[in-house]
């Protein structure tokens, strides 16, 4: 009975904060989406948050930090991005989205052999081996990530055709 149970009135209403915040982020309301993740991550009890509450927890911090990138607030979102990325239980795929938010972030500070060490980690997460000399790795990786640009980076023309919402 969740009326009479107190934590479950505070797990309900991180997961209802959670719902909401997904449904802002689906519209682009990104303070908004930062709002409800704060307010539902403080309903969840600071000690047992990963243990008890570990799907919650990784949903409500991964949004986070998208939301506060979107934001330009690389500092919080790459507090959010650590609180996910030294969860152990977390899976590869689990921690995919705040990777790619610290990657864009190092991009974006023009920080780019960080960004691709950090791309190049989370693909041997993901079982890509390269090899471990740096220069070698970089030579390698480097035509995979240029055409991964290229396939979800709009061209010039691309950008001056799309109509405005």
């Amino acid at each position: 009975n969740l009326v009479n149970c107190s934590s479950g009135n505070h797990t309900l209403a991180a997961e209802l904060n959670l719902r909401a915040a997904v449904k802002a982020k689906s519209v682009a309301a990104y303070s908004n989406v930062i709002g409800f993740v704060k307010k539902g991550i403080n309903n969840l009890p600071k000690k047992e948050m990963w243990s008890s509450h570990f799907e919650l927890s990784l949903h409500l911090h991964s949004l986070g930090a998208y939301a506060e990138h979107a934001l330009g607030n690389s500092k919080e979102a790459m507090r959010y991005c650590k609180a996910v990325l030294k969860q152990d239980k977390a899976t590869p795929l689990q921690k995919c989205e705040v990777f790619k938010v610290q990657i864009e972030i190092l991009t974006n500070e023009k920080s780019l052999p960080d960004a691709l060490d950090m791309s190049l980690k989370y693909l041997e997460l993901l079982g890509c081996e390269f090899p471990k000399r740096k220069v070698l790795r970089k030579r390698q990786a480097g035509p995979y990530m240029q055409e991964t640009r290229s396939k979800y980076t709009p061209s010039l023309k691309d950008v001056k055709t799309m109509k405005m919402m």
